[in-house]
């Protein structure tokens, strides 16, 4: 079972410089391997051969050690950057005819973990372009192989890059059962739910396709801030009836993986940065004259067994390799977090960390999005906050901050990057630099509520707000930002680094958000960035490599966020998956409680109602990441202490360091459903956790529930949270094959806890 590595966080860039700028190993004497000659690369679990080949790189092998079976025929071709523009003006495409020039042999360690590679360098007829295609490995990790693409301008003049796909996979010899699996993004509601307000979000969020000759998939990303508007997870998985697969993944916030079914039972998984802005169509970006344009990172990786063990090897080797220092190295993560409604006194009821949410700027309310002015102010002026300063003697944010801290507990501070004039088009007092007054370049035309949103396109907007952000959070002893409404802008009319409403805004834009956040890292201790962005619309994978937690969606709903959470962890690790559920929604009580509306069982009493649901929304909170968001907490603090126990002492070494397995199917408010957690290897008692849904009376009174993950050898004690008369041993083979029947009368949930028999 794979456990987290104490490794020190790793963005690609400083990544590739390691591998670039570390020694060169020379191959063996006594077999040379040619300049043009099959090099393999091997991950713990797998093995990828390449061999360029005149004008191209070809990918020849990629199998799991175990089963040998490629994936790929040796004529599958890597795709590189096709075209190019002398300038904006000149329609005209150029075609690049590569050449292959020479390969290195690159060799890197990250903290005592070997990371090996190859470098493929090609460069143009002209001698005008070179491209360096690296391909990494992590020999100790279960995982996949990474690539990352430089294109160097060496003309003379600038040019302008149209490179259409730069990655690409050709598979072979599928069967017509193969199914390639994909999942939307969901970035404000869950598919399939029914909102408060009685809108309807129609479908279901995990598309499965088999194959075919025409198949054509496409999961592609941006950053758009709309409900649901955002595309999909931007990876694909290709499974041969739960055998095994292949998957192929985009760490970026903008981009595409596409599947495209061939003949002879053929599939190309491909990556271009095409289709995602606003002019749907080609991306294209200037490569200035001396400059290098780096493409993100894609990852390629093969599995034995069902999508649920791809995702797991994946996700597993993400967490040790990709996501935030302070996530991976540090035990208490992720952490439990609640809003202002008992104020530092959340430190009694084992919550870990307290959030300032919308508004503390500001004494205007935000009602049915009628937002509030001052957006991109960072000077306290909310009365109630102001009011909770004075209560406990603090007179700045800074006193506020140091006694936070001296309370063991993390401040989170929601912060936006908008425009900062009021509305008389006057800057604030403080910070007054970042408003569109002073700055007018600095701003983009996107209102996404009321403040413009910044341009992170260009440089001196981003170096101003290193230094800004720098200073207000060191200076007020705030560890955790937490973002909003488009911190990567989606369109700008600026010319910057990027085109004027060009289809490169949202990579520039995302370059210069990464660097702000890094910056953050290295110069504020103890540090954490924490991604809102209109409840997921930044969930993707290059967002898991800068944010410890992702808002799973925006409903604050239990139902909703049980399902977005069973969608998004098949592609975002569980420890990265916050759930800020309102309390009031699941509690009877109030007046609150909303959809689903869920009917007693006319022999339930009222206080075992309240209880059923109770449970259910906490347990539903407590899948990934728990966030206790509004609530009646005269009734609700004994639940909130309970659970968060429960999560920190049980569930989340589970979430961090276990497998999640979706053994149940996807929620959908009249079935059954649920997931589980499993870590047999573990030095914990609790080997693993079933977390049972059945959220409606009418559903079935007993469900077969087949395990996974565990030791087919070992007999396990399966003990239940709630219904003890259930409590049994079953040998690890049994759950696993057969299974085991559990009873839930009426509504209701439960968990079973696994440990080893004695």
């Amino acid at each position: 079972m794979k456990k987290s590595i104490k490794r020190l966080l790793c963005s690609m860039l400083l990544l590739t410089a390691a591998l670039f700028n570390g020694c060169s190993k020379d191959a063996d004497e006594d077999a040379p391997i040619p300049m043009d000659g099959e090099v393999s690369l091997f991950s713990k679990d797998s093995e990828i051969r390449l061999k360029p080949s005149g004008d191209t790189l070809r990918i020849t092998y990629l199998a799991t050690t175990s089963s040998a079976k490629s994936f790929v025929s040796d004529s599958s071709f890597y795709a590189l950057p096709k075209y190019y523009r002398d300038d904006e003006q000149n329609e005209k495409l150029t075609e690049i005819i590569w050449q292959f020039h020479d390969r290195i042999e690159r060799s890197s360690e990250e903290n005592g973990v070997p990371v090996t590679g190859y470098t493929f360098r090609f460069t143009d007829l002209s001698g005008k372009l070179s491209l360096d295609v690296s391909c990494l490995a992590r020999e100790s990790l279960n995982g996949p192989f990474e690539f990352i693409t430089h294109f160097t301008n060496n003309a003379s003049e600038d040019m302008i890059l149209v490179p259409s796909s730069f990655s690409s996979l050709s598979l072979t010899s599928l069967s017509e059962e193969t199914t390639v699996f994909t999942v939307k993004k969901e970035s404000g509601i869950a598919q399939g739910h029914v909102h408060h307000d009685g809108t309807v979000f129609v479908g279901n969020a995990i598309k499965e396709n088999k194959w075919r000759k025409n198949l054509s998939v496409e999961a592609w990303v941006n950053t758009f801030q709309n409900f649901n508007a955002s595309g999909y997870l931007p990876m694909v998985y290709v499974n041969n009836q739960s055998e095994n697969g292949i998957y192929a993944a985009l760490e970026w916030s903008s981009g595409r993986v596409l599947a495209e079914g061939g003949e002879n039972n053929s599939l190309t998984l491909s990556v271009d940065m095409d289709g995602v802005s606003e002019n749907k169509g080609y991306f294209k970006t200037k490569v200035p004259s001396g400059e290098t344009f780096v493409f993100p990172s894609v990852y390629y990786g093969v599995y034995d067994g069902s999508v649920d063990d791809g995702s797991n090897r994946f996700k597993a080797w993400f967490f040790d390799c990709k996501v935030p220092a302070v996530l991976r190295d540090h035990a208490n993560e992720p952490l439990t977090q609640m809003d202002m409604q008992i104020g530092i006194e959340a430190v009694d009821i084992s919550v870990e960390a307290i959030k300032w949410d919308y508004g503390w700027w500001t004494n205007e309310t935000a009602v049915n999005h009628a937002w509030s002015t001052l957006e991109g102010s960072w000077m306290l002026r909310n009365d109630a906050y102001i009011g909770v300063l004075k209560g406990y003697g603090c007179t700045s944010l800074t006193d506020f901050g140091r006694l936070v801290g001296r309370k063991g507990l993390s401040w989170t501070t929601y912060l936006l990057l908008h425009d900062t004039v009021d509305a008389n088009l006057n800057p604030t007092d403080q910070f007054g630099e970042f408003n569109s007054l002073t700055h007018p370049e600095w701003f983009g035309n996107r209102h996404i509520t009321t403040g413009r949103s910044a341009d992170l396109g260009n440089e001196a907007c981003v170096e101003y707000l290193k230094t800004a952000l720098t200073e207000f959070f060191k200076g007020n002893k705030i560890s955790t930002w937490r973002s909003d409404f488009e911190p990567i802008s989606y369109t700008s009319p600026n010319e910057n680094r990027h085109s004027a409403n060009g289809s490169d805004v949202m990579y520039w834009c995302t370059v210069g958000f990464r660097d702000i956040i890094q910056h953050l890292y290295r110069n504020v201790e103890g540090f954490r960035y924490e991604s809102c962005s209109s409840g997921g619309s930044m969930k993707d994978l290059f967002t898991a490599t800068q944010a410890v937690v992702i808002n799973c969606d925006d409903s604050a709903n239990y139902l909703s966020l049980r399902t977005t959470f069973y969608d998004s962890s098949y592609v975002i690790h569980p420890a990265q998956l916050q759930l800020p559920v309102n309390m009031d929604t699941f509690n009877p009580d109030t007046p609150q409680y909303f959809y689903p509306k869920v009917e007693p069982d006319p022999t339930a009493n009222a206080e075992n109602w309240k209880d059923t649901m109770l449970d259910m929304g906490y347990r539903t909170m407590i899948l990934g990441t728990p966030m206790f968001s509004s609530g009646s907490l005269t009734i609700e603090r004994e639940y909130i202490k309970q659970y968060a126990e429960m999560y920190r002492e049980k569930v989340r070494p589970l979430v961090r360091d276990g497998e999640l397995y979706h053994i149940l199917p996807r929620p959908d408010g009249k079935n059954w459903d649920g997931v589980m957690y499993a870590d047999p290897d573990s030095d914990q008692e609790i080997k693993g956790v079933v977390f049972l849904f059945k959220p409606n009376k009418d559903a079935g009174n007993v469900y077969r529930v087949v395990m996974d993950g565990l030791d087919p050898d070992k007999q396990y004690s399966l003990t239940f949270e709630d219904r003890i008369e259930q409590n049994t041993v079953v040998k690890g083979s049994v759950l696993m094959s057969d299974g085991m029947d559990v009873q839930i009368l009426g509504v209701g949930s439960d968990m079973i806890w696994i440990s080893e028999a004695e």
